[in-house]
Order: C-alpha cells, then structure tokens, then sequence
C-alpha cells in the first residue's frame, strides 16, 4: 500500500441528489461503502466539512448537519463567515 500522505477531499455524491430520493438511506449506504473502503486502506478518520448557515435559507439549510450528527459525526469548530455564494456569506461546521 502506498503511504498516505495528507487529508483528501470528497465531494459529497449526493449533494445533488434528487429530492424526490432523499430520506431513503442512501446518503447512510454512501457513508458506510466509504467508511468500509478507508478503513480496508488503513484510513481511520473521516473529516466532514458543512456548510451550515446561520440562518436557514432558499440555497442552504441545516440538513446536511444533522445528517452527519445521526451518523456519529460531532463538531469539532467551526468557520464563520467563510463561504460565499449566492450573494452571500455561510459558516461551515467541522
């Protein structure tokens, strides 16, 4: 096995998931195929990066949060002010 040498980044394959596929547990599925491959690759700590607005709003809601929570994921910090887009400023969670 090659040396791992630094944090990777994933973007999250279902960010854009269609909404009439949400809740159904693939997010959990996902998560847990992940988990099982890094572990296999000798990874053992799986970082999450969230947007979370300070209020929620028609771009960004709190869901992504939670969702990480109900998988055992808990803050650790957190950026304010960090992320800009649609015209305005998001916090993103650790």
């Amino acid at each position: 096995m090659e040396s791992y040498d630094g944090p990777g980044e994933l973007e999250n394959a279902f960010n854009n998931l269609d909404p009439d596929l949400r809740r159904l547990g693939l997010g959990r599925m996902l998560y847990e195929a992940l988990e099982a491959k890094l572990k296999e690759m000798g990874i053992l700590n799986l970082y999450a990066c969230i947007g979370y607005p300070e209020t929620e709003d028609e771009y960004l809601n709190k869901n992504s949060a939670r969702f990480h929570a109900r998988l055992g994921f808990t803050k650790a910090g957190e950026f304010r002010q960090c992320g800009y887009k649609f015209g305005r400023w998001y916090f993103y969670d650790t």
